[in-house]
């Protein structure tokens, strides 16, 4: 089977009506078992079409208790996945249907990084900071009252990529620390990374190295550029897109020597075939969107190769006395070029307004004014950056709700217009900075179609994907 296929059929048996029964022959090793009162609530999706598919439940159940006279409610967490790292795992069961082999285990203990279950864990942190932690207590990611109390702990799982990377913020002391790990192999470009963004005062400094693969990190001076534009008012200024280039600029020339990460831009059909399976229903605007950006991008000029972030979203761009003054997340530094990281900080920008139209209110303004300041740089081609925004939304789909990821595709089709219109207007290469006409519709939800010659039907040549009956996901 082809392996694309095959995670595809993954992603709908670990998001149908089997799912229950399968958790629950990993929970008890039989397959007809059936616990009381179960319900299994979907927490997470991975799906890497070609590679593998994890989902996460929250499970709760009923149980009797040790005395045999009253009964008890369980609740528990649990993964099951295709990835074969995790084979052999301490704490894994391995699971057969047919010819299909998944694997489970109970979150937070991931065989592939030892560490997040650590991190967790108030004695261990305590050793990890060179101090006990005094007390315990469960907090989540945002934490505010335990970072101000001192004898308090707090850790909570911020990102979790199932046998490949996490995330855990801690609070101990009355300060906070993040937590990165991931596999083993990646350990040592993991730590040159962050050694090489914290020399150049702009990643955050590293507080210890516990394990292979794992560091803890202080956290990042400042709010990211997401909590600085929900905080402002009408009328406050915003951080300056000049700001963000200057800091690009501070990147140092040592993270060329880095291993090159491929970015968003040439990872779209990877991005747009896990969009597809997400949401079968916008795969034919998806496959437009996908071959629209490919040829705009043969033809249009990249740029010298330079440091780049790799990933400088709005939550991993960090903003001090009104400027982006640092990154976190240093995980794909390394050699590329200007005009990626920037379409990525456009690209995550341009979905705020859609996904909180009142929280954050100037992002729309926000984006107007970094599009041109980045556009007015000699370097930059406007048809590359334009269609490498489209990219970067079509890699924002796969992970979001149905209402989110018609918004995205809608964004991403527009920036697909923007980057034609530039195809069309202006010669490349210029040798001056170019005048950017307004572009409306970067700021509206154009759902109107890239045109085909032979349109795609409403529904994939899979169907549409079945609504799970036993399977509840967040609203």
């Amino acid at each position: 089977m082809n392996p694309a296929d095959s995670t595809r059929d993954a992603l709908a048996l670990l998001t149908g009506p089997d799912a229950p029964g399968l958790v629950q022959l990993a929970i008890t090793g039989r397959a007809d078992a059936r616990l009381p009162d179960f319900t299994a609530d979907i927490v997470a999706v991975h799906h890497r079409p070609g590679a593998d598919t994890s989902v996460r439940y929250d499970v709760r159940y009923r149980a009797i208790a040790h005395d045999r006279d009253t009964s008890v409610v369980v609740t528990d967490s649990f993964l099951l996945s295709t990835g074969r790292a995790a084979r052999g795992g301490e704490g894994v069961v391995e699971l057969r249907r047919g010819d299909d082999v998944l694997y489970a285990w109970r979150f937070p203990g991931d065989p592939a990084l030892p560490a997040l279950a650590a991190a967790l864990d108030p004695s261990t942190v305590g050793r990890w900071l060179g101090a006990p932690v005094v007390t315990a207590r469960e907090a989540d990611a945002d934490g505010p009252d335990a970072a101000r109390d001192p004898a308090a702990f707090a850790a909570a799982v911020v990102t979790h990529r199932p046998l490949r990377r996490a995330t855990v913020r801690v609070c101990a002391r009355g300060e906070e620390h993040f937590v990165k790990t991931v596999r083993r192999r990646e350990a040592d470009a993991l730590v040159r990374r962050h050694r090489v963004a914290a020399e150049a005062g702009i990643g955050p400094q590293i507080v210890a190295e516990p394990m292979p693969g794992t560091v803890v990190l202080r956290r990042a001076g400042g709010e990211n550029l997401a909590s600085t534009l929900a905080a402002a008012r009408d009328g406050d200024p915003f951080p300056a897109p000049e700001g963000f280039i200057a800091l690009l600029e501070r990147l140092p020339r040592t993270a060329l020597s880095l291993p090159r990460r491929a970015p968003w831009s040439e990872r779209l059909d990877f991005h747009a075939r896990a969009a597809s399976d997400a949401h079968p229903d916008l795969a034919g605007r998806l496959d437009r969107i996908r071959d629209r950006v490919e040829t705009l991008l043969a033809s249009a000029p990249t740029g010298p190769v330079v440091p780049v972030h790799g990933d400088p979203s709005v939550t991993n761009v960090f903003v001090e006395a009104g400027a982006p003054a640092g990154f976190i997340d240093l995980d794909s530094l390394g050699p590329g070029y200007r005009v990626d990281d920037l379409a990525t900080v456009l690209a995550h920008l341009a979905v705020l307004r859609p996904l909180a139209p009142e929280t954050y209110p100037q992002a729309d303004a926000t984006v107007e004014a970094w599009h041109r300041a980045f556009e007015a740089q000699r370097e930059i081609d406007p048809v590359a950056l334009r269609a490498r925004v489209a990219a970067v939304l079509v890699s924002l789909v796969a992970g979001s709700p149905q209402g989110q990821a018609e918004a995205r595709v809608g964004l991403a089709e527009a920036w697909c217009r923007l980057a034609a219109a530039a195809d069309d207007d202006v010669p490349r290469p210029s040798s001056s900075p170019r005048t950017v006409r307004r572009h409306e519709a970067i700021t509206l939800l154009a759902h109107r179609p890239l045109q085909h010659p032979h349109p795609a039907p409403a529904e994939s040549a899979n169907g549409p994907r079945p609504a799970p009956q036993t399977v509840r996901r967040p609203a």
